[in-house]
């Protein structure tokens, strides 16, 4: 189930290759968009990873993410990642102002990249 939910989440980054669509009367949609995309893409995919971690240690370790309790079940990770993943990028790509995408993708880069380091820091690992 793991690597069917991580190729799900890797398709998605894929869609973000080749959807043309643009909102009506918004910024253009730029390559650096699409590159702060699959950054933050990249990093989910790290943390859903090591959210498996602390999944199967729950006596060593406890989730902190509010969404998803302490100790969430495999079942509840997964829709979680899943669906942030595509909400992610839908709400990114709709966004208008090419000023306010920037700041938000620079905001969920950094804010994703924290809480995997702060993984690592703990001794977290990757489990796929």
């Amino acid at each position: 189930m793991k690597s069917l939910i991580a190729s799900i989440v890797f398709a998605t980054v894929c869609v973000v290759l080749l959807i043309k669509w643009e909102p009506a009367h918004a910024d253009e949609w730029t390559a650096t968009n699409t590159n702060k995309e699959l950054v933050w893409q990249a990093l989910h995919v790290i943390d859903l990873g090591q959210t498996w971690y602390i999944v199967e240690h729950p006596n060593k370790y406890k989730e902190t993410n509010p969404f998803l309790g302490e100790h969430p079940s495999a079942h509840r990770v997964e829709n979680y990642f899943l669906g942030s993943a595509v909400l992610h990028y839908y709400f990114v790509r709709h966004i208008e102002s090419a000023k306010t995408r920037d700041i938000v993708q620079n905001i969920s880069i950094g804010f994703t990249l924290g809480a995997v380091a702060n993984n690592w820091r703990l001794g977290v690992k990757l489990d796929y």
